[in-house]
């Protein structure tokens, strides 16, 4: 009996959550339903606003045709896309400046000073004659770079200077040209037969 009351509680339970299911169709139905609502909103909005106004405008036959043919030759919607274009604005003029500003005597004699200053280090800079650096506030492996590029560029200095004295020393190498008569025609013989290749 306690099992049947129980299967009973548990269809009851049952019976509510498929109430509280909806399906595709009820879906469906609540969407038509909100828009006719809203559209009936719409048509009760619209009715109190033509009450409200006095006058109804009017477009006459002529008119219309005209408006008809300018959509069809296309110059309505350059003329229209040409009014929505909103024109920029100029920027607002400023008020009449009533300050001027001024380099006091000071600092215009600071900038000479200062234009003298570096004047003088470029001249300095280019009449230096370019000295090795001195080897002691240089660390071991930058010295030892140093010192195998020297060596390097020495050995191909006297490599060079050997090169020179033996061009100097040997006379010039004459050539000997030999006519060649033999012809490659041999070669190309396969080559004039379409299927020779298959």
């Amino acid at each position: 009996m306690a099992m049947c009351s129980k299967m009973n509680a548990s269809f009851a339970i049952q019976r509510k959550k498929d109430m509280m299911r909806r399906s595709l169709d009820d879906f469906i139905a609540y969407q038509e339903a909100k828009k006719q609502r809203q559209q009936a909103r719409a048509a009760i909005a619209k009715a109190k606003e033509a009450k409200e106004t006095t006058f109804t405008p009017r477009i006459n036959a002529k008119s219309e045709k005209i408006y008809a043919a300018l959509i069809r030759s296309g110059k309505l919607d350059s003329e229209l896309s040409g009014r929505m274009v909103k024109p920029r604005k100029t920027p607002p003029v400023p008020p009449k400046l009533t300050f001027t500003p001024t380099i006091s005597k000071k600092s215009k004699w600071l900038l000479k000073e200062k234009q003298r200053e570096l004047m003088a280090n470029d001249l300095q800079d280019k009449t230096e004659v370019s000295c090795p650096p001195s080897p002691l506030p240089l660390d071991v492996f930058s010295r030892l770079q140093q010192l195998s590029h020297y060596r390097d560029n020495e050995a191909q200095r006297q490599q060079q200077i050997r090169e020179e004295e033996a061009l100097r020393s040997k006379p010039p190498v004459e050539w000997n040209v030999i006519p060649y008569t033999a012809t490659c025609s041999f070669i190309l013989q396969g080559f004039d037969r379409p299927n020779a290749l298959a």
